[in-house]
């Protein structure tokens, strides 16, 4: 029982170092801007309430949570934005997905995405020249107004029927209480 209890803390140890070695070229920023220049290599850069701009190459993802992702050079893995922008230069390149929600994508002149290009709740500019190696789809903001005003409708109706006025029986010969 004590080996086992000593090599659990072990592996719990070991776990617990492993993603400091991997994580060596990544960048995470909470409210301060993610920058990789053109002669930088970074991992995965990850941002919250920020924006991340890439003119190097990103080997990794890009997620940014309320903010923006600008891409002037590679990125080797997928782009998703949550409550921001994407923006793909002229002649940028993704080789994985590009994901945004609730947000607008404009892709340049000769952009490239290599998976699949996805706009949930926003709109998205793609110009004439530019690819999307998979599946292309767009599902417009306006779309969430359909849910939103179902659960008005009912909302109201379950408090119409809870505040309709009831009639109260009248009693025969009923005398209210003298003070």
């Amino acid at each position: 029982m004590q080996r086992l209890r000593i090599a659990l803390i072990a592996l719990l140890i070991g776990l617990c170092f492993t993603p400091a070695v991997f994580a060596a070229s990544d960048a995470v920023q909470f409210g301060q801007n993610i920058s990789v220049a053109e002669n930088q290599n970074v991992g995965d850069a990850v941002c919250f309430f920020c924006s991340i701009t890439v003119k190097g190459t990103l080997h990794g993802d890009a997620v940014v949570f309320f903010g923006s992702v600008k891409i002037d050079g590679e990125t080797h893995g997928d782009v998703v934005t949550f409550f921001g922008n994407d923006t793909l230069a002229p002649d940028a390149k993704i080789a994985g997905d590009m994901v945004t929600f609730f947000g607008e994508t404009e892709v340049g002149e000769n952009a490239k995405v290599g998976g699949d290009a996805v706009v949930l709740f926003g709109s998205q500019r793609l110009s004439s020249s530019a690819s999307v190696g998979k599946d292309h789809f767009v599902l417009p903001g306006y779309f969430l107004l359909l849910p939103i005003s179902l659960l008005i409708v009912i909302i109201w109706l379950i408090r119409s029927l809870l505040r309709r006025p009831y009639a109260y029986p009248k009693y025969p010969n009923y005398q209210p209480p003298q003070r």
